[in-house]
This record gives C-alpha cells, sequence and structure tokens, in this order.
C-alpha cells in the first residue's frame, strides 16, 4: 500500500474542532498515524498515587497516563480504570501507588501504520488507547478511541461496542448488518483485502464469543467441563467478508469430574443446538455441511478429536483429507485452556509420522492451478451474451490457500519434538497464524519457496484477494449471492458421495464433512453462480493494466504448482 503524502500543513486532530470552530471529519482508514494530532503521553513513576495520577490527567485533559519510564513505559492507567478501582475500593483506592493497580503490558503501534490498522488493534485487544511509537520505538503520543470513532456507527470500534452489548440475537444482527456497510465503506477508500479481512474477521470473533455468552446464559446449569468454541474455513483464515454461513466448532475438555459422559453430552448437545440458532437469528445462516455446534461431528471431546486426527493420518482417503484440511484452520475464541492449539499440535505431531496426507493436499493445489490458454492467455469463462469471467477462487486463489496450507503443516511437523530436523521451536509457533497471508510470510521468511517467487507469491494473494473482494461488495450491491470459500480438496463428487456412503452404512454415522467438489474453470457464470458458489470476476469490467496484472499474478500461482509439485514429489504418487 502506498503511504499517502504528508500534508504541508499541521493537520487538525480527527474528531474535533480546528482552531476556526468547524468540525473536522473522521479520518480515512487510510491516513497514516503521523498525519494526526496525537495527545502527548503523560508519564508518571510506579509509586504515584492514584489519586494525584488522576489530578494530573485533568490537568493535562488527557484520559490516560503510562506509568513508569518515558521511553520504556511498564502500564497504562485510563480514565476506566480509575472508575472502576474507586468502585471497588472506594476511599481508599486514592492512596494506592499506580505500579500496583497498572494494566501492564501497553500495546502499541507504529507511526507509519494507518487509523484501519490502528481499528484493528484496538479491537483486536479490546482496548481504547494505543501508544503510538516512532521507528525505533519512542513513544510519540497516546491514540484515543474517540479519535477514530467521531459518531461514526459503521466504524469498526462502533461495531465492536454494538456486539459487546447486545442482550439478544437481533441486537447482534443488527450489528452484523452494520458490518456489511463498514466493508463497502472501507473498500471503497482503497483499503487492502488482508488487512480488512482482519477487521472483519476480528469483528465477528466478537460476534461469535457474544453469541456463545448469550447462549450460555440460557442455560439451566453451567458447563460440566471446559471447553472452547473453534472456528474454522475463510472465517478463521480472516479471509472472509460477507458471511455466508457458520463454520464453528466445539473442543471439550476432557477434564469432566465424575459427570457421566452421557450427562455432558446432553448439555453440549442442547447449548451446541442454543449457540448455532443464536448464529443464525444474528445473521450467519447453518452451514450446509453440517460444520456448527448443533453437529455431533463437529461437538467433541478431546480425546475424539485426536482420535478423529489418528484416524484421517492413518487411512489418508477423500473424506480424510478434507477433514485434516478444515481442521488445520482451526482458530479457537476465548480459548482459555488452549484446547484448540492442544488439538492443532497433536495434527502437527501426527503429520510429522506419515508424508502421504500432506503429498495429498500439496496435489489437489496443484490441480486447481489455472489453466492458462495460449501466451499465458487469462483462463476466462466465455457465456454468450454475459462476457468473460474468471473465477478466481478455483483458478488461483484456492492452489495458494491449500499449498500455503499443506507447506505450514509440513514446517509444522518438522518442528515436533521428537523428528529428525526438531530445533527446539513448538508446532505451534509455526501454526499459530492460519490466514493464508501469515503462512505465506513465515514460510518466505524461511525461505520457502526462495528468491522471487516467495515475494511473487505473497503479491499475488494480495492482488487476488484484493479483485475478489471488489467482485463480491460488486454482487451484494446488486442483491446477488456472494461466494463461499471451498471447504477442503475438489475430490470426484461421485467418489465423494460413495465414500460417504460406504462410511454410514459400516459405522451409521455420517463422517466429519461433505465436501462439493467445485467446478472447471470452464463452468458458464450461470452454472457457476448457482448458489453462490464462486468468486467470479467480471473481466470485461477490468482496465488494461488491471487484466495484464490478474495475468501475471495467474503466471506467479501457475508457477507456484509446478513448485508445489516437486516439492512434494508427486509424480511418484500420480
Amino acid at each position: 500500500m502506498t503511504k499517502e503524502p504528508r500534508p504541508a500543513a499541521p493537520p487538525t486532530s480527527p474528531g474535533r474542532r480546528d482552531p476556526g470552530g468547524a468540525d473536522t471529519s473522521p479520518p480515512s482508514c487510510l491516513t497514516p498515524l503521523s498525519s494526526l494530532v496525537l495527545h502527548p503521553p503523560l508519564t508518571l513513576d510506579r509509586e504515584t498515587s492514584l489519586g494525584e495520577a488522576a489530578a494530573r490527567m485533568v490537568e493535562a485533559q488527557v484520559s490516560a497516563v503510562l506509568v513508569g519510564e518515558a521511553t520504556r513505559p511498564e502500564g497504562i492507567i485510563t480514565e476506566r480504570d480509575i472508575t472502576r478501582l474507586v468502585a471497588e475500593h472506594r476511599g481508599m483506592a486514592h492512596a494506592r501507588p499506580l505500579g500496583r493497580v497498572m494494566r501492564g503490558g501497553v500495546v502499541t503501534i507504529g507511526e507509519g501504520s494507518t487509523t484501519g490498522e490502528a481499528v484493528l488493534r484496538m479491537a483486536e485487544h479490546g482496548i481504547r488507547h494505543l501508544l503510538v511509537v516512532s521507528g525505533e520505538g519512542t513513544p510519540r503520543g497516546i491514540l484515543e478511541e474517540r479519535d477514530l470513532l467521531s459518531g461514526d456507527t459503521a466504524s469498526p470500534l462502533a461495531v465492536a461496542s454494538a456486539i459487546d452489548t447486545s442482550t439478544d440475537a437481533t441486537a447482534l444482527g443488527m450489528a452484523h448488518e452494520t458490518l456489511h456497510r463498514l466493508i463497502r465503506r472501507y473498500t471503497s477508500e482503497g483499503i487492502a483485502a488482508v488487512r480488512l479481512g482482519r477487521i472483519v474477521a476480528g469483528l465477528r470473533d466478537r460476534l461469535v464469543t457474544r453469541s456463545a455468552h448469550l447462549a450460555l446464559q440460557t442455560m439451566p446449569t453451567p458447563p460440566p467441563s471446559p471447553f472452547a468454541v473453534g472456528v474454522l474455513g475463510s472465517h478463521a483464515r480472516r479471509e472472509q467478508f460477507f458471511a455466508t454461513d457458520q463454520d464453528v466448532a466445539l473442543v471439550l475438555s476432557d477434564a469432566s469430574g465424575d459427570i457421566p459422559p452421557d450427562a455432558v453430552e446432553t448439555w453440549f448437545a442442547r447449548f451446541g443446538e442454543t449457540l448455532a440458532q443464536m448464529l443464525v437469528n444474528a445473521g450467519l445462516p447453518p452451514c450446509p455441511h453440517g460444520i456448527m455446534p448443533s453437529s455431533p461431528a463437529w461437538r467433541r471431546p478431546m480425546r475424539s478429536w485426536r482420535a478423529v486426527v489418528d484416524d484421517a493420518c492413518r487411512t489418508p482417503d477423500a473424506p480424510a483429507v478434507v477433514t485434516l484440511s478444515i481442521l488445520a484452520d482451526l482458530r479457537g475464541l476465548n480459548d482459555g485452556f488452549d484446547l484448540c492449539p492442544r488439538l492443532t499440535d497433536h495434527l502437527c505431531h501426527r503429520l510429522a509420522t506419515t508424508s502421504l496426507p500432506l503429498r495429498l493436499m500439496g496435489r489437489e493445489a496443484v490441480r486447481h492451478a489455472p489453466k492458462l490458454g495460449m501466451f499465458n492467455r487469462l483462463p476466462v469463462i466465455r457465456d454468450g451474451k454475459d462476457g468473460e469471467y474468471i473465477d478466481l477462487k478455483r483458478c488461483g486463489l484456492f492452489t495458494l490457500m491449500q499449498g500455503a496450507r499443506a507447506l505450514a503443516l509440513e514446517r509444522a511437523g518438522a518442528s515436533a519434538p521428537g523428528t529428525a530436523s526438531h530445533s527446539g521451536e513448538a508446532c505451534g509457533g509455526v501454526t499459530s497464524a492460519v490466514d493464508t497471508a501469515s503462512r505465506l510470510a513465515t514460510l518466505r521468511h524461511m525461505g520457502i519457496p526462495g528468491g522471487e517467487l516467495g515475494d511473487d507469491i505473497a503479491h499475488a494473494w494480495e492482488v487476488l484477494l484484493g479483485f475478489r473482494l471488489r467482485g463480491q461488495v460488486a454482487r451484494e450491491a446488486h442483491a446477488q449471492p456472494v461466494d463461499r470459500q471451498q471447504k477442503g480438496p475438489s475430490w470426484a463428487t461421485e467418489a465423494m458421495m460413495t465414500d460417504e456412503k460406504a462410511l454410514h452404512d459400516a459405522t451409521g454415522t455420517t463422517s466429519l464433512v461433505m465436501a462439493a467438489a467445485p467446478s472447471s474453470c470452464g463452468t458458464s457464470p450461470a452454472k457457476a453462480t448457482k448458489g453462490g458458489g464462486s468468486a467470479l470476476l467480471d473481466v470485461g469490467a477490468l482496465a488494461p493494466l488491471e487484466r495484464e496484472g490478474l495475468r501475471r499474478c495467474l503466471i506467479v500461482v501457475d508457477t507456484f504448482a509446478s513448485w508445489l509439485e516437486h516439492r512434494f514429489g508427486l509424480h511418484l504418487i500420480g
């Protein structure tokens, strides 16, 4: 993203009045923080009393004070903190030293960042103040929530506040609709799709978390065991914009004490149904593949999840590889017992013992590389008067996403304790970020792939995701269905149905997922858009430079596919 030029004259503080008395408009999400007038940081030492700090804050007209050394603050105290402490400790609060009541670990952001990134940072940490620092880490000023809100109900912080204060699914649904307005606005302002995806995911995380909280309030008894709510798919990878369904699972702790397993299952079955319905009412419809907390297959204790992973690694047939691919993206929300990371670590350990599942994942990435025409022409879909289209998901994005996933899992397995190449790094260090952009960045840092290809792949991902976002916004504006991210590899539909039926006949249950097979790049737009199952881009609407940029990105994807074929030795497995 090109940084906006610094204005010649000092700008006024956003959301406040300039010296002439005129109201200033809210800053664009692309406004660099270096162009804003920030509140100079007020810093007090650890022994300063809370009462004196409050007086100094009033005198300086600030809403927060840093604690510790001016160049290396240890903590922060805000107006809200003081109000809470006075309510809790009454008259005794005033004499307490800041070092004992401060919130440690000041969240910072570089002055080269944008206001959009500042909004994301606040939303991720649930805070209202950020310490802006220079490139050398020197404090420059404190950015407040009100500097960014300015009465804007479609800002991420306003949506986050609406979600956090919702008392029922109707209120959550209204906040979710506001999120769609935010997506349209930020897209028009030119925010990068990767950055916007992270903002949207952070807000949807809050929506799912709040829904779980409200669902818990309806339960007659407390949970019989600790549990985690996990998100999957494009939501977990922070690549979802306009939500199309819910991809939510429950990971239950095995520690349920003396409570019988049947009673535990009965409680969580009711909770899962309530949560799934809460999400439906909030604007996230049921997943057509059943990836919901109401489904027993996606609501399991840890020992059962581990058994699923073990079985899938032991017999990596089509449904098993789909399952492993989905679970590789699992991301826990408010997971205080680290249940989701522990399940991910188990998956990495098991994949370290067998190479076939990863090779099959890599094969699926290669299978869906774009089929460029002669002279590297775009693989467009022609459908008479409908013009020319390209399916970005099935002819570009899927190859990058699946390839990055397989490579990240390969490296995580290689660093697992007990493997020959273990270097002392935990599996989670390689797989903690499941979004494709972060996976590619981590791999690039490791030299995978080496040379310029790694940089080209990361750039191609950002460009293609941006094109996909633009297409979604255009279709959403015309009330057309937006696309769903593919749930897994594209095994033939008939084979999948056969495997599913055989598994059902043998066990009496359905497998974890029945993934629909994506169509080829030659499917007509009419068929491809049916049910919202594509990411079509109108090639005819692109400017010549955009079309050339798209072509170059698909060439990079095709080169990446060839590299993956060699990396995983796919010629040996057919």
